[in-house]
């Protein structure tokens, strides 16, 4: 046997007390009456016990007094209290709980098995609920009340992320540690890579739900801004069919406010994935949806949203030097020419105003302070605060040796085996940064990051009888890209990133709508094959505290006590 509250046996000192109250007159006084013959008779006719009346009633006060403090020590019989299970519940909340291949939902069917697991609980048994999605929760801390478990429960609702189970099942641990016969169940769909090692531990009882399901699912969305036409979007749609059979992809692209674009994705094949690029046009700000017009049984992955912004018309202000056109060579010029989507300004000399978030390039002279503002710089002919002039670069000692394979700048343009003749030779004044170099090792295509803004510079002379660049299919798309990258979209997409994500960006990225659900949480076929085990509750018990029996003992003693003491009744 053992004492839930085993400091109450201090009371028991009290005992002490009413001996001393007892004892405390206990000499007799005698006096002479007149009828002493009388009160001799009546004693003699007295039992033999009524002598031991005043000890009988002392021995019952303090036997009293002990049967209440044993009752407050609340004892309990140790065997059945090992027997008593102390459960900590984790409850699958992911993304993919809210399919429908289990009536009415996958949710609901764990949540349904909680509440019998819960409704089986014994008396003294504890239990903890917690719910594992994007995050992992405390749902309700270690309790034997199984309303409070009950509403903890029938509260929980799913979300769009994946299960971060392990992390559950490592708080679920430390909660059970040193606790007397711990058990740690699982109610999830089985949809995450860890399950079939986390079923074979004999400690867990993974209770699996979900019996797999037809799903379609957008898997992935960006959107990047073309760089030379503001008006226009390019938007990624990835889909996936993560059924047993072919499906067919009815795809919508909309923007807030604006018309809605059908892509034909055609037929997919089961388990396939198939990307989707579309050009649409965006001229304002709003939050960008791609939709699958589907039924399926899960509609949480159905669509995929991301906030894109409207761009301005770029406005490019060219100052060529008239000798650059010198044999009809307009390379410069019409290279800008063929990007309709730009403002393009030509000038001799540099305007003393620019317009706002304006891109300058020059073609062979160059001011000696240049303007604060992205700037491309060809075949410079003189120095400035950036760069000294150091002469040219002729013959062989121009031939391309290398190129950045893994600078944007140089994206599908290939160099090597360009002819160049002669080159400017420069000498930088701070830190640059060379994307093309010649045999000599100098430069033929330079980065300068200044604070103000960066700078390209492309030594090569454009003229044909020194350098084939400005002939080659290349040259377009190395001023493309150099537009691009001055003009600031060479960055990153705007990516719809996984649910599970969204914890670590910052909260205007969370307001903004930026989310996808995680693909794997999309394959509703994932954990089928999952071991599934259930939690018997043990026979129903009816245990009365041992508490109870001794406070109903110390009242029966009580009042034969009282009775025996005043002679309530004769005997």
């Amino acid at each position: 046997m053992g004492f839930f509250h085993p400091g109450a046996w201090c009371w028991g000192g009290l005992a002490a007390l009413i001996a001393l109250l007892y004892l405390w007159n206990l000499a007799p006084v005698r006096h002479e009456v007149a009828t002493y013959w009388l009160w001799q008779r009546a004693l003699a006719r007295r039992p033999a016990w009524f002598r031991l009346r005043f000890w009988l009633s002392l021995a019952t006060q303090i036997l009293l007094l002990l049967l209440l403090v044993a009752a407050l020590s609340e004892p309990y019989w140790r065997a059945a209290v090992a027997s008593r299970r102390t459960l900590v519940l984790v409850l699958d909340v992911s993304a993919s709980m809210s399919a429908t291949d289990v009536k009415p939902s996958r949710l609901a069917a764990a949540q349904a098995e909680a509440q019998r697991i819960v409704q089986g609980l014994q008396p003294g048994e504890r239990m903890a609920v917690l719910s594992a999605g994007s995050s992992v929760r405390i749902e309700c801390r270690m309790t034997s009340e199984p309303l409070a478990l009950q509403t903890a429960i029938d509260e929980i609702s799913p979300t769009d992320g994946g299960t971060r189970m392990s992390e559950a099942i490592a708080l679920a641990r430390r909660m059970l540690d040193g606790q007397a016969n711990p058990h740690l169940v699982l109610l999830t769909d089985g949809g995450f890579p860890e399950a079939e090692a986390i079923a074979k531990d004999e400690q867990v009882y993974l209770y699996r739900v979900g019996q797999g399901g037809r799903n379609l699912a957008v898997t992935q969305l960006a959107a990047r801004p073309d760089p030379l036409d503001p008006q226009q979007q390019w938007v990624l749609v990835e889909t996936a069919n993560s059924s047993d059979a072919p499906e067919s992809l009815p795809l919508n692209v909309a923007i807030t406010g604006g018309a809605s674009h059908q892509a034909d994705v055609g037929e997919l094949a089961a388990g396939a994935v198939v990307q989707t690029v579309l050009e649409m046009p965006i001229d304002k700000d709003g939050l960008l949806t791609a939709q699958l017009a589907v039924e399926d049984d899960l509609a949480a992955d159905n669509q995929a949203r991301i906030r894109v912004a409207g761009r301005q018309r770029p406005k490019v202000v060219l100052v060529a030097d008239p000798r650059s056109a010198v044999g009809g060579h307009m390379a410069v010029p019409n290279a800008l020419a063929s990007f309709p989507g730009i403002d393009l300004q030509v000038v001799e000399q540099l305007p003393e105003t620019l317009p706002q978030q304006s891109l300058v390039v020059f073609h062979g002279s160059i001011p000696q302070r240049l303007p604060d503002c992205p700037l491309l710089v060809i075949a410079p002919q003189s120095s400035c605060d950036l760069w000294d002039t150091a002469g040219l670069i002729r013959g062989s000692e121009c031939a391309v040796v290398s190129q950045r394979r893994d600078s944007p700048l140089l994206a599908g343009v290939r160099l090597e085996d360009a002819v160049v003749e002669e080159a400017v030779k420069l000498q930088f004044k701070q830190a640059a940064a060379t994307l093309v170099a010649t045999s000599s090792g100098d430069p033929l295509y330079s980065l300068v990051d200044r604070p103000a803004a960066s700078v390209l510079v492309l030594h090569v002379d454009l003229r044909k009888e020194n350098s084939d660049l400005a002939l080659r299919r290349d040259f377009p798309r190395l001023i493309e890209q150099a537009l691009c990258w001055l003009n600031g979209v060479a960055e990153a997409p705007t990516v719809a990133v996984a649910s599970d994500d969204l914890g670590i960006l910052a909260e205007d990225a969370k307001a903004q709508g930026i989310n996808i659900v995680n693909r794997w949480e999309s394959d509703l076929r994932a954990g089928i094959n999952v071991p599934s085990r259930s939690v018997e509750s043990p026979a129903a018990v009816r245990e009365q505290p041992l508490w109870m029996l001794l406070a109903g003992l110390a009242v029966v003693l009580l009042l034969t006590e009282w009775c025996l003491f005043h002679r309530k009744f004769v005997v």
